[in-house]
């Protein structure tokens, strides 16, 4: 039997990046405020997503010790106790004029289960989204 994580666990210093591509529905109630000739907008309710791609991981590393370098660069669809539906908490202003106007918003995803195990320690997943952008409402 060869040796476990723990027993190969060093001390590193990096950054990695998960890609999620997700198709979501956002239902939400909200407060409209009439400002002379803009409308502002209050928003907050569910964000209801399901994965459509694999999990892209992609960093690297600098061990601490002896200064080498570790990359990874994988994609993935099913690791144990990934689960490809997810649910987050939205919140979201915007202000416009007319038909345009311009959005933030910011969704807080719950707990999300276990990517992997480490040494025996199980990794937790949950997300953070910050949203921008340009509208333009059809009717």
């Amino acid at each position: 039997m060869g040796p476990s994580y723990s027993e190969n666990f060093r001390e590193a210093q990096g950054h990695c990046t998960l890609e999620n591509k997700f198709l979501s529905v956002s239902p939400y109630i909200g407060y409209r405020f009439n400002l002379q000739k803009f409308y502002w907008d209050m928003m907050v309710g569910p964000d209801i997503a399901i994965g459509i791609s694999p999990v892209h991981q992609q960093g690297m590393a600098i061990i601490t010790s002896n200064g080498e370098a570790v990359y990874v660069d994988q994609k993935s669809h099913a690791t144990a106790g990934y689960d490809p539906f997810e649910m987050r908490a939205k919140l979201q202003t915007e202000i416009g004029y007319k038909k345009w106007g311009l959005y933030v918003g910011y969704s807080w995803g719950f707990y999300k289960g276990h990517l992997a195990t480490i040494g025996g320690t199980p990794l937790y997943s949950f997300s953070r989204y910050f949203r921008a952008g340009i509208l333009y409402r059809l009717k």
